[in-house]
């Protein structure tokens, strides 16, 4: 699939989400292009099912996106590469098609030039229904730009306690300080508040930010009539 020029705006109907893991204590989220910490099958777990699942279940052949950076994509083992049943969308100015058609099968990978384009292009497939959710997977540069835009409804974050001090310090990627007054934490009830990982010594904790205008309508329609 390649990107198509397109004179019309990005359908404002269609969300998306953030889904990210921190260090809680300094938002790290990277370290020269790889993770500051040991893959967690909790958490690997978490983000397979969160990204993978369509909800509510639609016709087959219906699955979700997945949007990434350059770096993001680069840090991903070719192994796993792209992501099964989802999307993939990778957005970079020096990237190619050809160059995924040497690595892999391209009929589930996106490229655009940029984080706007890319939104237009899954916007499509949205409205003919290929896809159901999008989801933005990082590096840095997209968290920025994503948690700003109007449509970004909600972040989906794991907190990851117990990273060694001296890690911690060497991270040079980070998620960006989410605003309180604009987005509202909901710790994920049906998950155990904090997890321990017995092989890597640290614990997880799963938290979902909504935008407040968003709950607001939520709770609204849940009130009784």
């Amino acid at each position: 699939m390649t990107e198509e020029m397109s004179s019309r705006d990005f359908n404002k109907k269609t969300k998306f989400s953030i889904i990210v893991a921190i260090i809680n204590e300094n938002n790290g989220i990277g370290i020269s292009g790889g993770l500051p910490w040991k893959s967690n099958p909790t958490d690997m777990r978490f983000f397979r099912n969160l990204t993978r699942k369509v909800s509510p279940p639609t016709r087959k052949g219906v699955e979700n996106a997945v949007i990434m950076g350059r770096k993001t994509y680069q840090s991903i083992p070719s192994m796993y590469f792209p992501l099964a049943d989802r999307t993939n969308c990778v957005i970079s100015s020096t990237l190619t098609m050809e160059h995924f058609n040497k690595i892999c099968d391209q009929d589930s990978i996106v490229l655009s030039t940029s984080f706007p384009a890319a939104l237009t292009l899954l916007d499509k497939e949205v409205e003919e229904e290929f896809i159901a959710d999008i989801f933005v997977i990082g590096g840095e540069q997209l968290y920025r730009e994503a948690i700003n835009n109007p449509l970004c409804e909600k972040i989906y974050m794991t907190r990851i306690y117990g990273i060694p001090t001296e890690v911690a310090e060497r991270c040079d990627a980070f998620f960006p300080t989410i605003d309180l007054n604009i987005w509202k934490e909901e710790i994920d009830r049906n998950l155990v508040p904090i997890q321990k990982d017995e092989s890597s010594g640290t614990s997880l904790q799963f938290i979902t930010y909504i935008k407040k205008e968003r709950r607001e309508e939520e709770e609204q329609k849940e009130k009784p009539q």
